[in-house]
């Protein structure tokens, strides 16, 4: 029989509805996110199913780097960093639950900024999952056109309007090498969805693809911050970023290598 620690006990309660309880003994190893169908993300509480991943605490701290980056190019704007001033549009690709994209609305909202977010998945079941999430948080559903938020399915950038640029685009792609999945633990091997974590041989078939695409969709001194895997560096997309971007890879709270940001030097 599985035990609970006590803070999967406490969610358990706090969330799972009574049926789920009363089979709670015998759900081996599915994470309690899944059992309950919430899971946190920065304060906030996040509908999830199997069609999407259950956020970490390590895109907590994506969402950190991109909002000191946000704040610091609005406050400065012009030249230096080349935010549009108050109005900035961000893209979140791969957004699955819609956590990191929701979560970037109204943290900038709370600041007095008014973004545009584009919030882009390859899976319709996934955006299905995120524009509950938007309606959960903002009492509205993106398909009824609400200002500020746009739910798009997209191959990566592929499906965006063409000639629409970005002041930030972030991104939480599958990362993880084809090799490593066998090791993963069962909990995320059984329940969590392949696609949202295989990145191919080298774990960088999606991310390489996307930072391809938006040096023509982000602004002229515009950002990317991309969650890596922390066997990447730098140099592990020296071919992708080239001539067109700055690049800086930042470490996690745990001293891994995770967060690959871009400041393009030549978009539009």
């Amino acid at each position: 029989m599985r035990k609970f620690s006590p803070r999967e006990l406490n969610w358990l309660m706090k969330f799972a509805k009574p049926d789920s309880l009363r089979e709670v003994s015998q759900t081996s190893q599915m994470p309690v996110e899944y059992i309950a169908g919430v899971a946190e993300f920065c304060g906030r509480d996040f509908k999830v199913n199997q069609d999407v991943l259950i956020p970490r605490v390590e895109t907590e701290e994506l969402v950190g780097h991109a909002l000191r980056l946000a704040t610091l190019i609005s406050a400065k704007g012009g030249p230096a960093f080349g935010w549009h001033k108050s109005e900035p549009v961000l893209a979140d690709i791969g957004t699955g639950c819609g956590c990191i994209g929701i979560t970037l609305y109204l943290e900038l909202v709370k600041l007095g900024i008014r973004p545009t977010v584009y919030m882009s998945d390859i899976s319709k079941r996934a955006l299905d999952v995120a524009e509950e999430n938007v309606f959960r948080f903002i009492k509205a559903r993106p398909s009824a056109g609400r200002p500020g938020l746009t739910l798009l399915k997209s191959d990566l950038m592929a499906d965006f309007p063409k000639n629409l640029k970005f002041d930030l685009i972030v991104a939480n792609l599958p990362y993880v090498p084809s090799k490593r999945w066998r090791r993963l633990p069962a909990s995320v091997r059984k329940f969590e969805p392949r696609a949202a974590i295989d990145g191919g041989e080298g774990g960088t078939e999606l991310t390489g693809g996307l930072i391809k695409q938006a040096g023509e969709k982000l602004r002229q001194k515009g950002a990317m911050i991309l969650e890596t895997d922390e066997t990447h560096s730098q140099k592990t997309f020296e071919k992708e970023t080239g001539k067109e971007f700055e690049s800086d890879l930042k470490q996690d709270q745990f001293g891994k290598n995770r967060f690959l940001i871009l400041r393009s030097t030549i978009g539009g």
